[in-house]
């Protein structure tokens, strides 16, 4: 099978290089001198002495399309041969490092999601330099600053919040990285993140791509991945995921609760909070995840009502 690719060897198109190959018989045609370049397919360094292209985990050999030595994830996608590129799917997908593939878009979605927690960071480190200075100048005039303290003191742990969520994000596409996440742009208001049959973590992201909700899956993602996935730490799990997206969204990217108190801080994002949490249904979501078949809707809707009335 024949195999025409055009490679552009400088920014400036100095030097282009027409390659065609048929049956390990190739014409190359130049219109400089130039002759070796150190990327080529996807990005992949080019082995000077072999000819193959070094994507970490295997070599590919780009004349004859195809990687020379088997998926080290071959046995989770049985239905392809094990020599495959990104899933026998080039258009869409990508194999940054010969070990996993991943949808394009995914990439571009985590690109989408890290973008925006740096960005908050970036301005909340403005907001909390100009408060500091304020600090500053009133303790220097003897003024009492403790409010000023405390509210610095919260936007640094927003900051924190918002920076691992960026660095588990990195983690989670790391080439050295063996787990497979893949995105999912569901309907709805509620997303959700499971492990398939086949190793892959999916997470649903709400509204069809919600950067808020992204970024509350993405920590779940994460955590999966982690093995942090068990009934013990299953508050720790979503307060964590949403004092993530409070610190980016605000109270108006926080979901109703059949809980007294509203969500002005971090520090109202408590066990009960999430207990109380309802669906368009009015079904308490993490109560009857969390309790399984001793659920009691009834019981719960009492509980909040007696919270409310005695403000526990």
């Amino acid at each position: 099978m024949g195999c025409v690719k055009l490679h552009i060897l400088d920014e400036q198109y100095k030097s282009t290089e027409l390659r065609v190959s048929y049956f390990n018989k190739e014409l190359t045609l130049n219109n400089s001198a130039v002759k070796t370049y150190r990327y080529s397919f996807t990005g992949y360094e080019r082995d000077q002495e072999s000819g193959l292209d070094y994507a970490h985990a295997r070599y590919y050999w780009s004349n004859g399309g195809y990687d020379i030595s088997t998926d080290p994830h071959w046995f989770n996608y049985p239905h392809i041969t094990p020599y495959n590129y990104a899933g026998n799917n080039p258009i869409n997908r990508i194999d940054p490092t010969g070990m996993k593939w991943k949808t394009t878009s995914d990439e571009e979605f985590a690109y989408k999601l890290t973008t925006a927690m740096n960005d908050k960071v970036k301005s909340d480190q403005k907001s909390l330099d100009r408060l500091n200075k304020t600090i500053a100048k009133n303790e220097a005039d003897g003024k009492d600053v403790s409010a000023e303290k405390a509210e610095a003191a919260s936007m640094r742990a927003g900051i924190d919040i918002l920076k691992a969520g960026v660095n588990e994000i990195a983690k989670m596409g790391d080439k050295n990285n063996e787990q497979v996440f893949t995105y999912v742009m569901v309907d709805g208001n509620i997303g959700e993140t499971e492990k398939g049959n086949d190793g892959v973590i999916t997470m649903k992201i709400a509204g069809n791509g919600s950067i808020i909700n992204g970024i509350h899956e993405s920590s779940h993602g994460y955590d999966l991945s982690q093995g942090r996935d068990t009934q013990k730490n299953f508050f720790e799990r979503e307060i964590k995921a949403y004092s993530r997206q409070f610190v980016y969204g605000g109270s108006s990217a926080m979901p109703a609760s059949d809980w007294y108190k509203p969500v002005q801080g971090l520090q109202d994002i408590t066990k009960s909070y999430i207990l109380g949490i309802t669906d368009n249904k009015g079904d308490y979501i993490y109560a009857k995840r969390y309790y399984g078949t001793s659920y009691d809707y009834k019981a719960m809707r009492n509980v909040f009502k007696m919270a409310r009335k005695e403000k526990w």
